[in-house]
């Protein structure tokens, strides 16, 4: 995990959120596919920044694939709000 800014509007401790966004359905082989997202949300007054998703299918095996994803979104959300402009 990269090194979180505190929160610009409160001056908070901030944290990365992963959540399941919503389900999509199943792809042509039968296997599960849901929409996952990343955000990075104030502990203190709960300000957050962008959501960065993507489309994951059967998200509760573990593959190299899925984990880059769920990197990269991660890394997104972390970075959108470092990147954000001060109080």
């Amino acid at each position: 995990m990269s090194e979180l800014k505190p929160c610009h509007f409160c001056g908070g401790k901030a944290k990365t959120s992963m959540r399941k966004v919503r389900d999509i359905g199943e792809n042509e082989r039968g296997d599960k596919k849901i929409q996952m997202g990343a955000q990075v949300i104030c502990n203190r007054c709960k300000a957050r920044g962008p959501l960065y998703s993507e489309a994951v299918v059967n998200p509760y095996s573990v593959s190299f694939e899925k984990i880059h994803i769920l990197d990269t979104m991660k890394k997104k959300a972390e970075e959108a709000w470092n990147r954000r402009d001060g109080v």
